[in-house]
């Protein structure tokens, strides 16, 4: 294929992919590529762990509630 049917071919393509260069929709691609990449290696650390209960906030105040059979319920 000379240089002429190279251009020719080219632009018959880019005419299928409704007048954008073709060049332009991979680097697009790409981009977004990147993107969703980036998003999903975000990571998510843990600091501590810890209980949050009606009966009882932290391991010794709910392992207590636990033990006095504490509902976690109360009037107003």
């Amino acid at each position: 294929m000379n240089k002429d049917e190279f251009h020719e071919r080219r632009r018959q393509l880019d005419r299928r992919v409704g007048g954008g260069r073709i060049t332009d929709r991979l680097k697009e691609a790409e981009e977004f590529s990147r993107k969703v990449r980036k998003a999903i290696q975000r990571r998510v650390v843990i600091t501590g762990l810890g209980i949050v209960a009606p009966i009882g906030i932290g391991k010794e105040e709910f392992s207590n509630g636990l033990k006095e059979a504490n509902k976690g319920l109360d009037r107003y």
